[in-house]
């Protein structure tokens, strides 16, 4: 959904996937739920949640830590996000160059958290994926060069949101501000019911 929006040429293709069968069982489909949205007040409360929904869905699925990624969808969220966990005490390993596969190892070897920018997740793979930032007012990211185009823009964020988003086996979790509206990037796949809004675990966490 995330790729044909970014792409009207590919808008009216045939959904190969519709068809498709799963080759989960059953202990592996009781781990995996409906993407979702949880909504938070102001960004230091994003940035806590993320780590409390970590922990939540690590207690309740059984799944490590050190297996559920929490990506920041810009390099400042990223930095905010990391300057938060330091002053928080968290134990948390960054994912800060591409492919970092030794870091995701002690990650889980350790039950740490484990976080990473979006430019370097490619490759890697998650139970569960929680997406911060993916917000209206911070992504796509504003250009601070003239001669970009707004076009280029938004086609590079399609193509980073996807990347976050296929990082993750069983869930998909994205953490917003209440007072911002979700980035438009998301509101094809919001529209077609395809991510939910989870006021319930938003009170939760």
């Amino acid at each position: 959904c995330v790729l044909a929006s970014g792409a009207t040429l590919f808008k009216e293709l045939e959904n190969p996937l519709l068809n498709s069968m799963t080759g989960h069982t059953a202990l592996t489909e009781n781990k995996c739920r409906v993407p979702y949205i949880v909504t938070k007040q102001n960004s230091v409360e994003v940035y806590k949640s993320a780590f409390s929904l970590a922990t939540h869905i690590s207690e309740k699925y059984e799944i490590s830590k050190g297996d559920i990624l929490i990506v920041s969808c810009t390099d400042k969220v990223f930095s905010e996000l990391k300057e938060f966990a330091t002053t928080s005490i968290k134990e948390f390993i960054c994912i800060e160059k591409r492919g970092d596969i030794a870091a995701v190892q002690n990650a889980l070897e350790k039950d740490l958290f484990v976080m990473g920018g979006i430019d370097y997740i490619g490759g890697l793979e998650f139970s569960a994926v929680i997406i911060v930032g993916a917000d209206l007012d911070k992504f796509p990211e504003k250009s601070r060069y003239y001669d970009e185009s707004i076009h280029f823009i938004n086609y590079s964020s399609f193509n980073k949101l996807y990347v976050a988003i296929t990082r993750a086996k069983y869930q998909v979790a994205f953490i917003s501000e209440k007072t911002q509206r979700i980035s438009s990037l998301l509101e094809a796949a919001i529209n077609a019911e395809l991510l939910i809004y989870d006021n319930e675990l938003s009170n939760i966490i």
